[in-house]
């Protein structure tokens, strides 16, 4: 369970367009959700913001740095992964005799 606190920021990610990440403010705090100015509900157990009638519509950290240290995470496990594919292809250049 997060704590939140009324008039902390929050930096809200978008689950289908990250790229309008953006600040909310937490106007109200209860014992399941937090409520923004913008009328958003954040989940206090998983951070998922919401509103009525919608599901989840992204993710609230506390920190921009901790987006931030996430994706890098993620960017790096992405990486690994495609390196590490590339040793069951078939080298270029080879020629298959039959």
């Amino acid at each position: 369970m997060h704590k939140l606190k009324v008039g902390q920021q929050l930096y809200f990610v978008p689950r289908c367009h990250p790229q309008k990440a953006r600040y909310l403010e937490v106007a109200k705090v209860g014992r399941k959700w937090a409520y923004t100015l913008d009328d958003y509900m954040i989940d206090l157990e998983s951070l998922h913001v919401s509103r009525p009638g919608y599901s989840s519509l992204g993710t609230v950290y506390e920190t921009i740095e901790e987006y931030s240290e996430k994706t890098a995470k993620a960017d790096a496990w992405i990486m690994l992964k495609s390196l590490v594919s590339c040793i069951y292809r078939v080298p270029k250049n080879t020629r298959f005799l039959g």
